[in-house]
């Protein structure tokens, strides 16, 4: 018998796999074990059992199978894809369990760009990165790529071309920033032909679920991937490629919103793990072809997209070139699928749950609510639906009987027979207005108001009042539990909660609460290895922990410990990090790892500490951070409490340093820009309502500066006095103007008494008469001026009355020339020398300079030397001063005048002294001055 066995299963392994995955299934109850005897039907159950594992992949090695996973999640330019990850996690069980593709031979790539994708996949006539990896020329090449999937129209052929999207891929220009799919099948074949010629490449395309195409924008929810075209051509004449899509050529796919994943994968996922084995003859063989997984597909897909999205559908494309070949063979065992099985086992406990609830004593509306509630969940079933179609017959039936019931008890009352509302009271199923009808029979009396008031609603509206639920604590008593369950990750809370409340637990959502805090942490602890084992260590009871517990051996298998941490290094903080997270279960090295964390720890305190004493709180701060950061999983609760402790105290001393310097800086300025910049930007700072109140201040300080200005460089009196009346506030600008003011004053009288005490009274007196007129009304200057002027007026009438008779008048040349050339003091005829009237002249053309009147003062130079640069030169003169006064030469036709000068240049503070000689001549009666020089 053993020999025909093993006969059997050289010529035919598949035939005889499946008749031996059959005995098995089948031996007990078939009854054919008894009937070979004991030794036989041991034997035949060893060869079966034997047999099944040894041939469930006689046909291919494992270890010539090899995985490549690429996912895009974040993206720049459309959505982003929030369940891409959750897929791509789930691609991985199904290459590691159904598959059972080596871990080491699987690849990952997580957000790549168009870029990225051609290097990995290939492109025209190019083999991409992760097939150079395969050896075997037999191998097999899965491929599961989960992208946003759009197309455009090509310019040249005007045909709709498909492309994936990488991350920084526009959807509005595909030609230039996307990954086309012609370009993916080329480069495959380019690596099926050059590398593994007599294998195969199995692609699975989830390049949908957040972004689809309409006309010719993506739209967020939808995807479009597009199968037509390239793969068509390609299947006609290749064996060697299989592809399948999660939707159409010209439709778009979903995801699930209840489970947040997609549709497709999700379902395939349920496919391959023995689901679709059988789904066209319903034959299982433990084997699944290609048929028998488009079958699944294309019921699955569209009934779940119909029941997540009323009206849409989504059908999956299988394109191979023989639907008969078998996918995936497992014998007699079906694949685990730890994410696939939570999903099952949590549909099956709902439908447990609420099939299981009892109809007996709820009223009419209680039972309608349990029947739409039942109703619902048929609406979004799948698997095991029949146990509500049962349920809900038997609500339907109830309520029928209840309807019945009170059409009795009504048609008792009618015929006035309180013996037939008896007997409907004893007889009664739903029993709804049982304690109504005994009120009516006590009474005795078919007219009683008892009776009266089963005969309406009203009894209807007391019962139901009467059965409305009543808050007994329970919901708080389960809130509590599944938060203390998600915070401790662990599930104890919510057992100990089924264990200690089971009148509670019995109406509320236990088994859903722990699916979602199962799948929420595993989710969480995915690809960190220390995660991992604190989730099978506290949430073991969990599907997902089984794959998890698979993963965490495949880790510890490829690296011993003691050669992890050789490779951490000495300095390798990277390093360090990652082997504590990884290796927690490395005693020895984990120790000396703790050990050196707790010396990088006190190293990082000791140089923040350094940068503290130099007031360097950023960088001190930053130290810290970094370290946290990188370390924050590793360090003991003490540790991690205590650097957060010392960034925040370092990061208020950085806060009020900052502060102090950038007060500092912006009351230096003084500037109201600077102080309301800072005011406003460290609003939290102590500093900033005295920033504000300096800003206004500085603000009004450069409102004063600004008018004075302009206003300083005229040297006007007249200006001055404006001024002092429209900026009365402007106490500094005031000052200045009042200076300039006594500083003119000053220069006047001071001019005046020189001419006085030289015996030029005249000149004196008409000196101070031009003064006055700049300073008509301003007090107290003007009174001053006038009793200065009386005074000179007085000494002139004194000297008039005791002088000679008056000369000639002057001849019209000279009355013309003084008119059109006003002279202070114009010189006597006969004897310009005489009254000094070259002094005069000389000092008429500095007040001319002193008072800003450039005009007037070029006018008073001998015509043969005026020219435009001499105007320059006057106009450069901001203020002129002149004293000790003298003339030592005059003649009939020229004098000379020394004078000591002080002159100020226009906009400038500063005055220069000077010892000067004015050479005047004297031309039509008028003094004109014909040359300046210094002494």
């Amino acid at each position: 018998m053993t020999s025909r066995l093993a006969a059997a299963s050289l010529l035919a392994p598949h035939g005889f796999r499946a008749m031996a995955a059959s005995l098995w299934r089948h031996r007990i109850a078939a009854g054919a074990w008894p009937r070979l005897g004991l030794l036989t039907g041991l034997l035949l159950a060893l060869a079966a059992v034997l047999l099944t594992a040894s041939l469930v992949k006689a046909d291919t090695d494992p270890r010539k199978r090899y995985g490549l996973i690429v996912y895009a999640q974040d993206y720049k330019y459309t959505a982003r894809l929030d369940y891409a990850k959750k897929d791509a996690n789930l691609a991985m069980e199904m290459f590691l369990n159904a598959f059972q593709i080596p871990p080491a031979n699987i690849t990952r790539k997580e957000n790549p760009s168009a870029g990225e994708m051609r290097r990995i996949l290939g492109g025209t006539d190019a083999v991409g990165e992760a097939a150079r990896a395969i050896t075997a020329e037999d191998a097999e090449f899965y491929v599961y790529v989960i992208a946003h999937g759009s197309k455009e129209r090509d310019p040249v052929n005007q045909a709709m071309r498909p492309y994936l999207l990488g991350i920084e891929s526009d959807p509005q220009n595909l030609a230039d920033s996307g990954y086309g799919l012609d370009e993916l099948m080329a480069g495959l074949k380019a690596a099926h032909d050059q590398i593994f010629p007599r294998g195969k490449v199995r692609i699975f395309l989830e390049s949908c679920f957040s972004g689809g195409f309409s006309e010719g924008e993506l739209v967020t929810g939808t995807s479009s991937p597009a199968l037509s075209g390239p793969i068509q051509e390609i299947r006609a004449t290749s064996d060697w490629l299989s592809v399948v899509g999660a939707s159409g050529p010209d439709e778009v796919a979903y995801w699930d919103i209840n489970r947040n994943d997609s549709v497709f994968t999700s379902m395939l996922a349920q496919g391959l793990s023995g689901r679709a084995d059988g789904s066209v003859n319903g034959q299982a063989d433990g084997r699944i072809t290609y048929a028998e997984l488009k079958s699944f597909l294309h019921t699955k897909v569209p009934t779940r997209v119909s029941q997540l999205r009323e009206g849409k559908t989504q059908t999956p494309s299988v394109v191979v070139a023989d639907l008969g070949e078998v996918l995936l063979d497992f014998g007699a065992t079906p694949p685990v699928l730890p994410t696939v099985r939570a999903w099952e086992k949590s549909d099956e406990k709902r439908i447990t749950y609420i099939t299981r609830q009892p109809i007996e004593g709820l009223a009419p509306p209680a039972r309608r609510t349990l029947l739409d509630r039942i109703r619902r969940e048929q609406r979004n079933c799948l698997y095991g639906c029949e146990p509500l179609s049962v349920k809900v017959s038997q609500i339907e039936e109830s309520l029928a009987e209840c309807k019945s019931e009170l059409l009795n008890y009504r048609a008792a009352l009618a015929e006035k027979d309180i013996g037939l509302v008896a007997f409907t009271n004893d007889t009664c199923v739903c029993c709804e207005l049982k304690a109504e009808a005994k009120a009516c029979t006590d009474s005795g009396d078919i007219g009683s108001s008892a009776c009266q008031c089963l005969g309406s609603d009203q009894c209807l509206a007391s019962f139901a009042a009467k059965a409305a639920p009543v808050d007994d604590g329970c919901d708080k008593l389960f809130t509590e539990a599944v938060d203390a369950a998600r915070k401790s990750q662990k599930l104890k809370p919510l057992e100990d909660f089924e264990r200690d409340n089971a009148a509670c637990a019995k109406g509320r959502p236990v088994a859903e609460a722990r699916q979602q805090l199962c799948s929420s942490a595993a989710s969480q602890a995915d690809g960190d290895l220390a995660a991992m084992r604190r989730f099978v260590e506290g949430m073991g009871g969990c599907d997902e922990a089984a794959g998890l517990q698979r993963r965490i051996a495949a880790l510890d298998s490829t690296k011993t410990c003691s050669q992890a941490w050789a490779a951490v290094g000495e300095i390798d903080d990277d390093g360090l990090d990652q082997f504590l997270r990884e290796h927690g279960d490395c005693r020895d090295e984990i120790a000396a790892a703790k050990a050196r964390l707790s010396d990088r720890l006190k190293a990082t305190i000791a140089i923040s500490e350094q940068s503290q004493a130099l007031s360097e709180y950023e960088q001190s701060a930053t130290v810290l951070t970094r370290f946290l950061d990188r370390f924050k999983n590793a360090l003991a609760y003490e540790d991690r409490r205590d650097l957060e402790d010392r960034i925040t105290r370092i990061e208020d001393k950085r806060q009020l340093q900052a502060c102090t310097q950038g007060f500092t800086a912006a009351r230096l300025g003084r500037t109201s820009s600077a102080l309301r910049a800072f005011a406003e930007k460290n609003s939290g700072c102590a500093e900033a309502a005295e920033a504000r109140s300096l800003a206004a201040e500085a603000e009004k300080s450069e409102v004063c500066a600004s008018a004075w200005e302009v206003v300083g460089k005229s040297n006007s009196v007249r200006n001055f006095v404006r001024f002092r009346s429209e900026h009365g506030d402007c106490t500094r600008e005031i000052a200045l103007a009042e200076s300039k003011m006594n500083d003119v004053a000053a220069s006047c009288t001071r001019f005046a008494d020189e001419q006085a005490a030289r015996g030029n009274i005249m000149g004196a007196a008409i000196y101070v008469r031009g003064c006055l007129a700049d300073f008509q009304d301003v007090e107290p200057y003007s009174g001053t001026l006038r009793q200065r002027l009386a005074t000179f007026e007085s000494v002139q009438e004194q000297q008039s009355a005791s002088a000679p008779p008056a000369p000639a008048p002057a001849p019209a040349t000279y009355q013309q020339a003084t008119a059109a050339y006003p002279n202070p003091s114009p010189p006597a005829a006969g004897d310009p020398c005489g009254d000094q009237s070259a002094i005069a002249a000389v000092a008429a053309y500095y007040d001319d300079l002193d008072h800003g009147n450039a005009n007037s003062a070029y006018q008073r130079w001998s015509r043969s030397n005026r020219s435009s640069r001499l105007l320059r030169a006057i106009r450069q003169v901001g203020d002129a001063r002149i004293s000790n006064v003298s003339q030592p030469y005059c003649n009939g036709g020229s004098a000379t005048v020394n004078f000591d000068a002080q002159v100020r240049g226009a906009g400038s503070r500063r005055w220069e002294p000077y010892a000067m000689e004015a050479q005047l001549v004297l031309g039509d009666g008028t003094w004109w001055i014909e040359k300046l020089k210094s002494r």
